[in-house]
């Protein structure tokens, strides 16, 4: 029989991505699982062993929940599936008949099944009407850079026209401006960039939620990566 270890709450998160659907999803907990391998399907194995619920935290010290990255949450659960592999052999759970030791044996109100898929572009795809400066943070700190489409022009007046052309940005180095107050902020729509002011030069970005966020670095499709101001001086990008 073969058998692997999952390194998160399998029935929890089920997938080919567990780790980065933790994080995506801001989940607190994660834990192990160890089971058998299902001859048709991922992740539907019997489960010989298991984190008890509500698994163990994923700590964040000095640092904000959202800026936790798949390699560290990594570093934390491997040497823990390590552990619980090598636990498993030598109690040899995987002799028939197995016995099935998830956590939905027994409780009475066990998680809720999600999906944890291979991760795409897509997922790095900035929606600008639902994504708050959080889950910007969040999926920057799992996934890497993100992208969104813009028009390119030299002319603004070109906006347009065939003269503009729509290309992908990849947009990385968010930073939340806290200290940005609200009542400076103006009347922005979600997406939209702006420089505010010479004293302080910048590029910047309002989001879903009311906040306001730096972007640092920007690379727009066909070029190199520039400072995020920069690219918007000289590129014009609007």
């Amino acid at each position: 029989m073969s058998m692997r270890s999952t390194l998160s709450l399998d029935g929890i998160f089920r997938g080919p991505a567990p780790l980065h659907h933790t994080l995506l999803a801001g989940c607190k907990n994660t834990g192990i699982t160890l089971q058998t391998l299902h001859p048709k399907h991922f992740d539907h194995g019997t489960i010989l062993a298991q984190t008890p619920l509500p698994g163990f935290s994923i700590p964040v010290p000095g640092a904000s929940p959202e800026c936790f990255s798949v390699a560290e949450l990594l570093h934390l659960v491997a040497p823990k599936g390590a552990e619980m592999l090598v636990q498993g052999i030598r109690d040899q759970v995987f002799v028939e008949p197995t016995v099935d030791m998830g956590w939905h044996q027994g409780s009475e109100d066990p998680p809720s099944v999600r999906r944890a898929p291979k991760i795409t572009s897509e997922d790095s795809h900035i929606d600008w009407k639902t994504w708050t400066s959080k889950e910007i943070l969040r999926r920057e700190a799992v996934l890497g850079p993100l992208w969104n489409k813009f028009t390119i022009t030299s002319d603004p007046s070109h906006v347009h026209t065939s003269r503009a052309a729509m290309k992908r940005i990849i947009l990385s180095g968010f930073e939340h401006l806290e200290a940005y107050g609200k009542a400076r902020r103006g009347p922005f729509q979600p997406g939209v960039a702006f420089t505010p002011e010479a004293s302080r030069p910048g590029f910047y970005v309002a989001t879903c939620d009311g906040e306001m966020m730096a972007i640092n670095r920007m690379k727009i499709e066909g070029e190199v990566e520039k400072q995020a101001l920069a690219a918007h001086s000289t590129l014009g990008l609007v």
